[in-house]
């Protein structure tokens, strides 16, 4: 089935061909996606870009066994995300595998049992844009601040086995090269 694809927008160049103003307000939906080999059964995105703030109001994916949803808005270079996940555990990793140069794999003998629960917070920085770039770059923001949390429902390996973990990683003041938060 043809993906259903709507954009409304301008974009006005400088001479390098690099974006001087940019709007653009979009929406797709996707019915059975595939990536390498894993299946998405559907994805909705609807977004709104305006020279350096976005609003990503909705990327849905719905998967065989599960499905995730993200939000992000950034305004005047500073924004957040967030993100919620119910999945498979197999079926995460080989959707994962199929970006990755090894693949992931879970230690021989450790077992999860039903899906494993994703919920993610970030805190983004984004530069306006700049026609005096020689690259898009602008167009990507940096995260400076994530919050994770993994959970599922029992974790067994060999003759343990723990109800209901969860794990929670944090990590502040990440950076990365031109959109270093100050």
């Amino acid at each position: 089935k043809a993906p259903g694809i709507k954009l409304i927008g301008d974009i006005v160049f400088a001479e390098n061909w690099v974006p001087e103003q940019a709007r653009v307000r979009g929406s797709m939906t996707i019915e059975e996606l595939s990536v390498g080999s894993g299946k998405i059964d559907k994805m909705d995105l609807s977004f709104l870009y305006n020279n350096g703030d976005f609003n990503i109001d909705k990327l849905a994916l719905s998967l065989p066994s599960g499905s995730a949803k993200m939000s992000a808005v950034a305004q005047r270079g500073k924004g957040e995300a967030d993100a919620h996940a119910d999945l498979n555990v197999s079926e995460l990793l080989h959707l994962i595998n199929q970006f990755t140069g090894e693949p992931i794999t879970l230690p021989e003998g450790m077992q999860l049992h039903g899906n494993i629960k994703i919920t993610a917070q970030a805190k983004l920085t984004t530069l306006p844009l700049n026609a005096s770039q020689e690259e898009w770059e602008n167009f990507v923001p940096s995260c400076s601040h994530l919050s994770l949390q993994l959970c599922t429902d029992k974790i067994t390996y060999k003759n343990y086995s723990i109800t209901t973990p969860c794990i929670e990683l944090r990590a502040e003041d990440i950076s990365q090269g031109h959109n270093k938060m100050p």
